[in-house]
């Protein structure tokens, strides 16, 4: 009876240990999975800014007064790290994620057509440089 105790126990006590070393994974990934969402929802804020936009308002000027990538820039790829991405909340990769960067790049392809490219980069919880790369196509509408 008191083995059949004993075994009892040692068995829940390994079944507790293992569940208690799982929890900081699952808090890991849980981070991971807001930080990626957040990065998701401000690149495609981002897109849906730019997607107003004419491909001759993509100047640097005009970017820059309308708040969409950061001040003092002059050469592609621009930076828009700091930009509040939702009036609401002020959301910007650099308050959001941990070390932000966000960038986007312009690429003309046909006549009134742009590839727009995002990237954004953070790190993790544990440490290690994520990114999320998304885009879109402004202009060529008919």
């Amino acid at each position: 009876m008191l083995l059949d105790v004993l075994t009892a126990v040692f068995v829940l006590a390994l079944g507790a240990l293992a569940l208690f070393a799982a929890l900081p994974v699952t808090q890991r990934s849980g981070k991971l999975a807001s930080d990626q969402a957040k990065a998701t929802y401000m690149a495609t804020k981002y897109i849906e800014q730019l997607q107003v936009l004419r491909t001759a308002d993509l100047t640097v000027s005009n970017l820059s007064t309308l708040n969409l990538i950061d001040a003092n820039q002059d050469a592609l790829p621009y930076s828009f790290a700091n930009v509040p991405i939702d009036d609401g909340s002020y959301y910007s990769p650099a308050r959001t994620l941990k070390n932000a960067t966000a960038t986007v790049n312009f690429t003309n392809i046909t006549a009134g057509c742009v590839r727009c490219d995002i990237v954004m980069t953070w790190k993790s919880a544990s440490g290690v440089t994520e990114t999320l790369s998304t885009g879109t196509i402004i202009g060529g509408y008919k």
